[in-house]
């Protein structure tokens, strides 16, 4: 929980604090609170413009940090004097939140008698997730499977519309697929782990006593390896929808990260009634 001084230079304080906080976590890391500066020129209605001193250090510690704000709910600009209205309340949160608990939404209540809006964070919501869509990945494409699955369930004899026929046999490829994507891809992290400590043995073994043989395995577990990881970064890739980085350059954990981002953007947390 954090709350900023008044003062321009006495938040200095709060600034170097978080920052040295900040460098020994790594673990999932929330900070909410009355930070009492902006973090843009967007951040301020009515008043002086916000200016690049009042940002430039909140701003430091966030990219130092890598920090975002918590997906929110309601009140936009937290704070008013009555003729000034700012957004200097907030819930930022690290990479590792984002991943574990990307579901959880900062609801900014509104502020009634006070000048702040109270922040309210409801981490029962994380456990509340409903089950989630089969989701193909062209991945299965790559299958020599998959060809057969969706000729034989083609053929499967419907009656209705064109567009009901479709349907049907899209979801008739379903369960097959859902199937095929388990068996092959379900466990793509455990393949990488068991073909990495297999690499990892082999080369120790050639360190000590290199033979043909040794080698032969050494080059079969590379191939398995590395297959396993082009895989995944694949899958991760179109999971994020990052398309405008190229495959092969080894940027799975920006794709996961992306993935959860993205995964917490599209739950919905609240509707409300426009009455």
């Amino acid at each position: 929980m954090v709350y900023g001084s008044n003062s321009l230079e006495e938040r200095k304080e709060l600034w170097d604090g978080l920052l040295r906080l900040g460098a020994t976590i790594t673990t999932p890391w929330c900070i909410c609170g009355d930070f009492k500066s902006p973090l843009s020129s967007e951040d301020r209605t009515g008043g002086n413009p916000v200016g690049d001193a009042e940002t430039r250090d909140f701003q430091n510690v966030v990219n130092t940090l890598v920090l975002v704000d918590m997906k929110a709910t309601g009140r936009i600009l937290t704070w008013t004097s009555g003729h000034v209205w700012s957004k200097i309340d907030r819930a930022l949160c690290n990479a590792e939140w984002v991943a574990q608990y990307g579901a959880i939404t900062a609801q900014f209540q509104e502020n009634h008698f006070s000048d702040h809006s109270p922040i309210h964070i409801d981490i029962s919501r994380a456990s509340n997730l409903n089950r989630k869509p089969f989701r193909f990945l062209n991945i299965l494409a790559e299958e020599e499977q998959f060809l057969h699955i969706v000729e034989y369930t083609w053929q499967q004899q419907v009656q209705g519309t064109a567009m009901y026929r479709l349907w049907c046999k899209l979801n008739y490829c379903k369960e097959p697929l859902k199937k095929l994507k388990t068996g092959r891809l379900g466990s793509i992290d455990g393949r990488i782990e068991e073909f990495r400590e297999k690499l990892e043995t082999i080369q120790t073994h050639i360190t000590t006593s290199p033979t043909p043989e040794l080698m032969a395995q050494e080059k079969i577990a590379m191939g398995e390896f590395t297959k396993w990881m082009n895989i995944q970064e694949k899958v991760l890739r179109q999971k994020s929808e990052a398309h405008w980085i190229k495959e092969g350059d080894g940027n799975n954990m920006y794709f996961f990260n992306c993935m959860k981002d993205r995964a917490s953007s599209n739950s919905i947390s609240l509707l409300k009634d426009s009455t």
